[in-house]
């Protein structure tokens, strides 16, 4: 995915994602497939199977590590969600980011992953951070690495 950063965005940090897998040996989960993404502070999991699971687990860690920079780009959420007036999907246009809905009553913006990995990775670039995978050498994703570039006020 090409990088589409202004040049003079500034460096503010950067991490490794470690993905791994498993198999669930619960008594009411057994046999279901766990994908689990490591980060330097918190474990992120999805059980199941069906969706895009990496992408789940890659939603979970933008929403809960980078809250404050979801809630600067919250107008450009696909969805919104209100106790009075319910979930309601805003109208597809360019700028509207699929995946990414705003709580109305609480503030908070909400991912969701399953909808895939691109998608996430497209949220990510609206709040200039910069993600690239890592694989191994058949091809599989092992994890990402991402860096974090401060957000202009334009933005």
């Amino acid at each position: 995915m090409e990088n589409n950063f202004r040049a003079t965005a500034k460096f503010e940090s950067c991490g490794a994602l470690t993905l791994s897998w498993s198999t669930s040996k619960g008594r009411d989960t057994y046999g279901y497939n766990i994908c689990r993404l490591d980060s330097k502070t918190a474990r992120y999991k999805c059980m199941g199977g069906g969706y895009d699971m990496i992408g789940d687990t890659l939603g979970q860690f933008l929403q809960a590590e980078f809250q404050d920079r979801l809630q600067v780009i919250s107008e450009r959420a696909g969805s919104v969600y209100s106790k009075e007036g319910g979930y309601k999907s805003l109208e597809r246009n360019t700028g509207r980011l699929y995946g990414m809905t705003h709580n109305l009553d609480i503030g908070k913006v909400s991912l969701d992953g399953a909808c895939g990995v691109s998608t996430m990775i497209e949220i990510a670039e609206a709040m200039n951070i910069s993600i690239s995978y890592i694989g191994n050498k058949r091809g599989q994703t092992t994890g990402f690495m991402y860096t974090v570039y401060a957000m202009d006020k334009g933005d």
